[in-house]
């Protein structure tokens, strides 16, 4: 994702770029191993996630495949929904980007979120999540944000660097914003500091940090 999203040099085009993985890689169809292979590679190109290829032999017989253009007696599998596995670990989301880290830090400048004209939220204890080539995101402690606004939604999302996120709809004012708030309540390593907070974001949702209160001081 680092390479290929956001900021990432090959977000906006470029030819592909392609590693090397000496990790064991397999995949799996209903009970059904369809690929084994210890000469994979990754492939990153513009605007879609890492993906894995292997040599052609290393798919099971009757399997439908692609050819990778750019890597010569490489495939990849042509149809979604295999189960992914990485020696013996299986691959949650999508494969891990080795480009892609996320950093979660505490923050004492003060932070907001309006829902249309009314603060929600407010608080000096952000924490403030950083992941490659993405927007800086702010999390505030579920205890700062108002009482009534938050309905519980039943979408779920699954990222590989920070686990499976929550969703709540918002509504103040009579006016309802859906799917407007996420958590990540069984965070994984990366992103534990930001477990039990909440980000905001969607039309007629603003989040505010501020600038420091004073500087040069501890």
């Amino acid at each position: 994702m680092a390479l290929t999203f956001g900021t990432g040099p090959l977000a906006g085009g470029g030819d592909p770029h392609v590693i090397d993985e000496p990790r064991r890689l397999r995949a799996v169809v209903g009970d059904r191993v369809v690929l084994d292979s210890v000469r994979g590679r990754m492939v990153f190109a513009p605007g879609a996630f890492m993906a894995p290829c292997v040599p052609r032999e290393d798919v099971a017989d009757g399997v439908a495949v692609e050819e990778v253009q750019t890597l010569e007696g490489y495939v990849t599998l042509a149809e979604d929904g295999a189960q992914w596995f990485l020696e013996e670990e299986r691959v949650f989301g999508h494969f891990r980007d080795p480009y892609h880290r996320v950093d979660v830090v505490e923050s004492s400048r003060a932070a907001r979120v309006r829902a249309g004209a009314t603060i929600i939220a407010d608080t000096p204890r952000a924490k403030l999540l950083y992941e490659t080539s993405l927007p800086l995101r702010v999390y505030i402690p579920a205890a700062d944000v108002a009482a009534g606004v938050l309905q519980a939604s039943d979408k779920r999302t699954l990222c590989p660097y920070k686990g499976e996120a929550n969703y709540w709809h918002v509504t103040v004012d009579g006016q309802r914003f859906a799917d407007a708030a996420w958590s990540y309540e069984t965070a994984l390593p990366e992103s534990i500091g930001a477990r039990h907070h909440l980000c905001f974001l969607g039309d007629g949702i603003e989040t505010e940090l501020d600038d420091p209160a004073e500087r040069f001081v501890m």
